[in-house]
């Protein structure tokens, strides 16, 4: 519209003065060009996934984790600790660094790694992002940082990109790379605690017949708030936006940001497993078991279901709207340690027609006097990694899948 005024302007400039344009300056009229017609941009769904499934052989201290495509675990070299990294893409496993004594793992996840090295000093933390490089969160520890918890709520996660919290002493320490380190409260009230989105939520150890409170913190900013008690509040999940929880045989949530709570559609019984963004999914115990039934999901305001068809669900985590979990024929299977299980991947949208098998899996001896790796299975930027991984000729080996859409385009 602009343009064609000024055009429109140009001869009654011009009137009455000598002409400014000269007969060979004039334009001559043009016919446009034929339009070509545009091929539109094909349209493509995911119509289900490959998996490409890899085994390290090695002697594993505890269950993986995945943090910025690579799987990394605790080694032991005789009486020498080490951490070992896999690249997912090259499939290289090399030495985090040497190999010396009294070096764990805390946690690993979004990118970031958090560990612990002995020494002369007392016990030092160290966190490792590739944003902020490697840097010391904390020096002087008299013990290794972890905490209790139980085996029937989220697992407790101790580290992201945001920072990381630990054990000082008889305080909760939470440490960021650019605020460095904040006490947050005592050990009394820290025994079952998670962190997550910069966010931590503790709750005291034991019952208590009004129920047990979460207070929900943000490292260097304080108590932000405090959720009422519920009669059976169990171990919570934590992102940059919810807290979910478990409350009076329900999955509750508190969004942080206006300290406001709501209730899910997840059956009553369910335990939160894991949680992402607004997504949360839960295991769903069994009787007197500390294995699962049947796991729901809540994407969005829809919620899915997946039976264990007769059998039992461990270990279960959730990411981009997918579930990966570990199935069993009976409990029996992980009673004696010899048992096979099953590693799925199931699209909650696709029904049972969006689930595969990903690999086949040994199990842990929950029956034995002697102590074992507890089974774990990660889930994170399309990798899943797990130990009790399967050998031709037994032998110890974490397992990892790294996992690639099929998609159907027009």
């Amino acid at each position: 519209m602009r343009a064609a005024l000024l055009l429109a302007l140009v001869p009654l400039a011009a009137c009455g003065r000598s002409d400014l344009l000269g007969p060979g300056d004039r334009l001559a009229p043009t016919t446009p060009e034929p339009m070509t017609p545009t091929e539109p941009e094909p349209s493509c769904v995911v119509v289900g996934w490959n998996a490409e499934v890899h085994t390290a052989e090695t002697f594993y201290l505890e269950a993986p984790y995945v943090t910025g495509r690579a799987v990394v675990f605790a080694n032991a070299d005789g009486q020498l600790d080490g951490i070992d990294v896999i690249d997912v893409d090259t499939h290289q496993m090399r030495p985090m660094f040497e190999h010396r004594a009294h070096r764990r793992i805390l946690d690993a996840r979004d990118g970031a790694i958090a560990w612990t090295e002995g020494g002369s000093d007392g016990i030092v933390l160290y966190y490792e992002h590739p944003d902020v490089g490697r840097q010391v969160a904390a020096v002087g520890l008299t013990f290794h940082p972890l905490f209790g918890g139980n085996d029937l709520g989220a697992r407790q996660t101790f580290v992201d990109r945001h920072g990381l919290i630990y054990l000082e002493r008889d305080w909760l320490a939470g440490w960021t790379p650019e605020a460095g380190r904040a006490f947050i409260t005592g050990r009394d009230n820290t025994w079952n605690v998670t962190y997550g989105g910069g966010h931590v939520a503790v709750y005291a150890e034991g019952a208590s017949p009004n129920g047990r409170p979460f207070d929900v913190y943000t490292i260097g900013e304080g108590l932000q708030f405090s959720t009422p008690p519920g009669a059976d509040a169990f171990a919570p999940a934590l992102t940059r936006e919810h807290l979910y929880y478990s409350e009076s045989g329900r999955v509750a949530g508190y969004r942080i940001e206006s300290a406001t709570r709501f209730n899910t559609s997840i059956s009553a019984g369910c335990r939160v497993a894991d949680a992402q963004g607004l997504d949360v999914l839960a295991r769903c115990p069994r009787p007197r078991s500390e294995f699962a039934s049947h796991i729901e999901v809540a994407l969005g305001s829809e919620v899915f279901r997946r039976d264990a068809d007769g059998g039992v669900i461990g270990a279960a985590q959730l990411h981009d709207g997918l579930v990966a979990y570990v199935h069993y024929e009976s409990e029996d299977a992980l009673c004696r340690g010899n048992g096979v299980g099953q590693i799925r991947l199931w699209d909650p949208r696709a029904g049972r027609d969006g689930e595969i098998l990903v690999s086949e899996v040994g199990a842990p001896c929950t029956c034995c006097d002697a102590i074992a790796p507890r089974f774990g299975l990660e889930f994170e930027d399309r990798v899943l990694a797990w130990n009790y991984a399967l050998t031709d000729d037994g032998r110890s080996a974490v397992g990892y899948a790294t996992l690639e859409p099929i998609e159907s385009c027009n």
